[in-house]
């Protein structure tokens, strides 16, 4: 919107979405448990938890990752210069960036015959025909909130223009992160939940908040042409930075206790599966 006749000083609304973007990833075993499956942890070395495993258990490991990335802006724009073909802008304003990041892991494990007793939930040791439901939930927004200057450069010849904008934001990131699991076992027809998946365990389940001073430079470039009167033509790449911002693989700590988990298991019960597993 322009503010003066001579179009000199404006205000300007622009941003972005990038849509919710999410991937897939599943492996599953047939009914007798072939083939292996291991989700890899730390206990405190690296090791792994059994998925599926011929003839103790069949099962099923399924990942699902998201992200929701968008930005809103309003800058003040003066006109320093236009002298022949070029013209450069200041801009002074205002802008709010938003990131949320997801990540679900999901376990169906059925225990088979010779798995009986091997798996427990809660300390009691489960038949076979058990069914075990593990689910790992992990979620973490970021909100930028800061003010930006910059400058913008434009040349002109003919119908062909090209740009270059430069915007430096200074403000607050903050950080919300949210970390659930919970594990259901079903027997006979019987359903029993218990807080706790394989990585999100008492120890680190909840809500946790904090904020960090954050510095977001952007440039972006552009090449157009004036095709008619009423239409242009536009061709540009952007590339900004956004640091002290936190991912979802940040939350996640692979090193487990397995004493916090519904399903933990015994020494022995330890020790007889890390022979299997190796």
């Amino acid at each position: 919107m322009w503010l003066d006749p001579e179009r000199l000083q404006s205000l300007e609304v622009g941003g972005f979405w990038m849509g919710k973007n999410s991937r897939q990833y599943s492996a599953t075993s047939d009914a007798v448990g072939n083939p292996v499956i291991v989700q890899p942890v730390l206990i405190p070395a690296e090791s792994g938890l059994l998925v599926a495993f011929p003839g103790l258990q069949a099962g099923k490991i399924y990942v699902n990752s998201g992200m929701d990335f968008s930005s809103l802006e309003m800058n003040y724009v003066v006109n320093a210069i236009r002298l022949n073909n070029w013209s450069i802008d200041s801009l002074l304003g205002v802008r709010y960036l938003y990131m949320n990041d997801t990540l679900n892991i999901s376990q169906n494990i059925n225990v088979l015959p010779g798995g009986a007793g091997l798996i427990p939930f809660n300390n009691v040791a489960q038949p076979a025909g058990a069914n075990v439901l593990i689910n790992d939930s992990f979620n973490i927004t970021n909100r930028f909130y800061g003010a930006q200057v910059g400058g913008r450069v434009n040349w002109t010849w003919g119908g062909f223009d090209v740009g270059a904008v430069m915007k430096v934001g200074l403000g607050a990131t903050s950080h919300v992160a949210i970390i659930d699991g919970f594990t259901t076992l079903n027997v006979a027809g019987a359903t029993t939940s218990a807080r706790g998946g394989s990585l999100a365990q008492p120890s680190n389940i909840g809500r946790f908040t904090s904020t960090d001073f954050s510095v977001v430079p952007e440039l972006t470039l552009t090449i157009g042409y004036q095709v008619t009167t009423n239409l242009r033509v536009m061709l540009g790449y952007t590339a900004f930075d956004w640091n002290r911002i936190q991912r979802v693989g940040n939350q996640i700590d692979r090193r487990i206790d397995q004493t916090q988990s519904p399903t933990n298991r015994s020494e022995e019960h330890t020790s007889e599966l890390q022979s299997l597993r190796h």
